[in-house]
């Protein structure tokens, strides 16, 4: 597991600041392999087969996620105007 959190640790009579310190460099749920592997997994059984479902009747359509949020967007809208 890599962290990119940095931090400096002072004394600290209590103990406080490097248990808050601590919680902040905890990694998330949803940031976890596992997590993200058994998204993928769901993904491939629920919604990958209704690509082929909606090719069939033609009314497919493609959109290439885009850096920007706007521009995917955009992209999306365009491609329901066709």
């Amino acid at each position: 597991m890599r962290c990119n959190l940095s931090y400096r640790v002072q004394k600290a009579k209590d103990g406080r600041r490097l248990r808050r310190l601590r919680r902040k460099a905890r990694q998330r749920k949803d940031d976890m392999p596992e997590t993200v592997l058994d998204r993928l997994k769901t993904y491939h059984e629920q919604t990958e087969p209704l690509k082929g479902y909606y090719e069939k009747k033609g009314i497919l359509r493609v959109v290439e996620g885009q850096e920007d949020v706007a521009d995917t967007t955009a992209l999306t809208f365009k491609a329901l105007e066709d």
